[in-house]
């Protein structure tokens, strides 16, 4: 990113797009494991570390750390329904590009719950809950400006038709 001024109108900003010479390094990783067979506890997690060598600063827009963990209870034979909880953990963003006016933002966990019914081939039922616990938190990438917190309980229900 850079910003110049046109010749012909210098109160006009404007934010361009250049190559720089930059390295990217990270990790993803996930897994599973049934501990009975109604059980399983799960996780995935990912971090991308961005440098510009040009600048040698953090890359911007760049994630922070975050994982997911949680416990399913399950249909032992054919998974045709279950229930989860999952915490979703996402560490502060301090790694950020602040000559390009990017904003630290602080990390958060919040709770969820889903549930789904396999009711025929076909048709597949999910439910759920997301942020439990009505947590005020900002997610580092929002497009707001200004920032805005992130809605709160959030309820959801879906339909799935595979024909």
């Amino acid at each position: 990113y850079d910003f110049f001024f046109l010749p012909t109108t210098p109160d006009i900003e404007t934010l361009v797009f250049k190559n720089t010479r930059a390295t990217l390094a990270g990790f993803e990783a996930s897994g599973e494991h049934d501990l009975t067979c109604h059980l399983t506890p799960f996780f995935n997690m990912s971090y991308v570390d961005g440098r510009d060598q040009d600048r040698d600063a953090p890359l911007p827009s760049i994630f922070p750390f975050q994982t997911r963990v949680g416990i399913r209870w399950h249909d032992p034979e054919n998974k045709l329904f279950g229930i989860e909880f999952a915490a979703r953990i996402v560490a502060n963003q301090d790694r950020i590009a602040s000559d390009l006016f990017e904003e630290p933002t602080p990390g958060f966990t919040i709770y969820d719950l889903r549930a789904w019914w396999q009711v025929n081939p076909h048709l597949r039922l999910t439910t759920g809950i997301d942020n439990l616990s009505d947590k005020n938190y900002l997610e580092h990438l929002s497009v707001h400006d200004p920032r805005v917190l992130e809605p709160g309980i959030i309820f959801y229900a879906a339909l799935e038709l595979d024909y």
